[in-house]
């Protein structure tokens, strides 16, 4: 199952994103286990990673240069719809703060851009 990815474009620090996030979706972030400790914020089967940065290029339909940071969620279950909801309200969040927000799957294309 492809995962769903937000991106964000903002000329603030990443803690400023991760608490708008976490107030969005009412859980805290915590360092990753992995080596390259990512922050990661566990919703049941849902995982969301969230990146500093990331190693996409522009597309036609997926014009992710102009973004920061990388907002990465995964459902363990394959629930692509929990998936899809928690990514919506990331991407909401991301919106209610008035910065620049691109809702993907797959890293393929855009569900929703704002503005």
């Amino acid at each position: 199952m492809n995962e769903h990815d937000v991106f964000v474009a903002a000329e603030i620090p990443a803690g400023v994103v991760r608490e708008a996030i976490e107030a969005g979706l009412g859980a805290a972030f915590r360092p990753g286990q992995d080596p390259d400790p990512v922050p990661v914020l566990i919703i049941g089967t849902t995982k969301v990673f969230f990146f500093d940065d990331h190693p996409f290029e522009d597309d036609v339909d997926f014009p992710v240069s102009r973004y920061r940071y990388w907002i990465n969620v995964h459902d363990s279950a394959r629930n692509s719809e929990r998936q899809l909801t928690i990514a919506r309200q990331i991407f909401d969040a991301a919106r209610d703060q008035g910065w620049p927000a691109m809702l993907s799957f797959g890293t393929q294309g855009n569900i929703a851009i704002y503005p």
